[in-house]
């Protein structure tokens, strides 16, 4: 009888290590997965403000460019 006991821990035993290196397996890849996911959103992120910057700009400049170019117009003649 105690034989058996000891065998049952022993399974018991390496079941729980077999499922604990499964576990850590899944951790790290999620872990891995999670630091891709991030730098992802920091490429994009970075680039939504490149974009945002350069719109802002070609605003500025298309105000420039029509204050440049305003002609003042004089009420027409009355006929």
């Amino acid at each position: 009888m105690p034989g058996s006991f000891i065998l049952a821990a022993a399974v018991v035993v390496g079941v729980a290590g077999v499922l604990a290196g499964r576990s850590s397996r899944r951790v790290r890849t999620a872990r891995a997965a999670l630091a891709q996911s991030r730098r992802e959103t920091a490429a994009v992120s970075q680039h939504r403000d490149d974009l945002i910057s350069q719109r802002d700009t070609a605003r500025a400049y298309t105000v420039l460019d029509e204050q440049r170019n305003f002609t003042a117009s004089t009420p027409a003649p009355a006929e």
